[in-house]
């Protein structure tokens, strides 16, 4: 009778456990993979839900808004927005391309397109809503103030506290809104947290603060696995306005200041 060879069969066994193991590490991968893409796509999933299933009677004098740019935010930022709402209507869309702006425009049954001079040039805009990269949120900020509209822009407000300062003193002598769009502030979930700290709260006063903030996106999937575009993305740019701290440290500081009692 032949003897068994154990080396042999202990690889063969080595194998398959390692294999097994190599199956598993893959699966829960893979899971975890999935679990991360639903959560990114959640908050889209359930905002487009909620669009299909509501639709608001137009008020009589609606706020007619202005886009200045078709960035990715915009349609999160505003469109979406305003066709949850019966206070707000879109009625121009402005691009540094005017081919972009018609196609977007096209696509949300926006009456009017063009470059942005020709949104700030509209008697029919009353506010713009402001997507761009943000070292260019000043100088269309401030046009679209010199044309009489009032301005939402999207955070950061400006690059610096010079360009901040100057855009209120002149929306102040204009007699206009000039607002920076920080969505969250809004939510009733900030609104709880900010009621649950502070004097005379039901958790006391603040005795120290740590904030921190994320934002997962397809951008970042692509750029974890390999797939992002090669070089400096402009929203990394610092001669831009762009960076960490400003795409996303900026949450940080205004959650801060909000919790903290301080003005934005």
């Amino acid at each position: 009778m032949r003897r068994p060879n154990w080396r042999a069969v202990l690889a063969v066994a080595g194998v398959r456990v390692a294999s097994l193991r190599m199956a598993r590490v893959i699966a829960a991968t893979l899971a975890a993979l999935a679990l991360w893409l639903a959560y990114c796509l959640s908050g889209v999933a359930w905002r487009l839900l909620r669009i299909a299933r509501h639709r608001p009677e137009t008020a009589a004098d609606p706020v007619r808004f202005g886009l200045l740019g078709a960035a990715k935010v915009a349609p999160h930022g505003l469109l979406y927005p305003a066709a949850m709402v019966e206070s707000a209507t879109v009625v121009a869309v402005g691009a540094r391309d005017p081919s972009r702006a018609h196609r977007l425009a096209s696509s949300w049954g926006i009456p009017r397109s063009g470059d942005y001079d020709a949104v700030l040039a509209d008697p029919a805009v009353e506010a713009v809503y402001i997507p761009l990269l943000n070292g260019l949120h000043y100088e269309w900020a401030a046009a679209a103030l010199r044309a009489g509209k009032h301005v939402l822009c999207e955070k950061p407000l400006t690059s610096n506290a010079a360009e901040a300062r100057a855009l209120s003193r002149l929306a102040k002598a204009r007699g206009l809104v000039l607002f920076e769009a920080f969505h969250y502030r809004y939510h009733p979930l900030a609104e709880r947290v900010r009621a649950l700290v502070g004097s005379g709260s039901e958790l006391g006063a603040v005795l120290a603060l740590e904030v921190s903030a994320g934002l997962p996106s397809p951008d970042s999937l692509k750029a974890a696995i390999g797939l992002g575009a090669r070089g400096v993305s402009p929203k990394m740019d610092v001669e831009l306005g762009g960076g960490n701290f400003m795409g996303q440290g900026c949450y940080a500081v205004s959650m801060a200041r909000l919790l903290l009692g301080e003005q934005p």
